[in-house]
């Protein structure tokens, strides 16, 4: 529990006097995802917009990176990621945004992922 986080201290006294030490304790949780063992299938159409989610938590912070059809993904023209991460939008919807996009928020204490399997319908203006 992050609740028992911080300062810590220890007094012994006797007759001869007192003696004191403090410590800091820092807690550490791992990073979590929510509905994470789901396999999130999401849709949609040409030219249009949507965003898939990654809310992670934990302490320390995680870092969320995103990878597609297991590839880290990269920066192109109508993928926007915000939130620090936790959400990728993407603008004006093309056939090569389809694929699997997996989530990974990751910290010294641990990694959680969830998967999104994006499908893109319709008709495409060019």
């Amino acid at each position: 529990m992050t609740d028992d986080a911080g300062k810590y201290t220890c007094v012994a006294s006797n007759a001869a006097g007192e003696a004191e030490q403090s410590i800091w304790l820092n807690v550490y949780e791992p990073p979590k995802i929510e509905n994470p063992d789901e396999v999130h299938h999401e849709t949609i159409l040409g030219n249009q917009s949507g965003r898939l989610e990654c809310k992670a938590s934990g302490n320390p912070n995680p870092v969320v990176t995103w990878l597609k059809d297991n590839h880290p993904l990269t920066t192109v023209d109508n993928i926007l990621l915000s939130n620090q991460g936790q959400v990728l939008q993407i603008t004006n919807a093309q056939i090569h945004n389809a694929g699997v996009y997996k989530c990974v928020a990751s910290s010294i204490v641990g990694t959680a992922e969830m998967t999104y399997v994006l499908q893109v319908h319709g008709n495409f203006l060019h």
